[in-house]
């Protein structure tokens, strides 16, 4: 008779049971643990509306390709709701959001509490 070694012994438990967690890990380590770029800040600028009509923005600085410029007053304050409109993300607000300012522009904003 032989003597039996370590490696000879019988696995406790079902054997795929036990392995098929393993193989999970090793699995999603190779996809999730991929080499994260470096980050890199990218100046967009900075834009602010001030009450109907009036606003500023500053886009000296942009890294963008747009114009360099400074602007302040019914222009700025185009460029915000324009940039604030184009940036929604389904159609329904992208509808809803002019219908609002139209509706604020023609009877004020409602600041009343129900």
């Amino acid at each position: 008779n032989e003597k039996m070694k370590d490696t000879d012994l019988p696995l406790p438990g079902p054997v795929a049971p036990a392995l098929m967690p393993w193989q999970q890990a090793e699995f999603l380590n190779k996809i999730l643990i991929k080499p994260v770029p470096e980050f890199q800040y990218k100046n967009r600028g900075a834009m602010a509306a001030m009450g109907f009509g009036g606003g500023v923005s500053d886009l000296t600085k942009t890294d963008l390709p747009a114009p360099k410029v400074a602007t302040s007053g019914a222009a700025a304050f185009f460029m915000w709701r324009s940039a604030y409109w184009t940036k929604q993300l389904s159609w329904t607000n992208m509808i809803l959001i002019p219908m609002y300012w139209f509706k604020q522009m023609v009877f004020g904003r409602d600041i009343s509490r129900f």
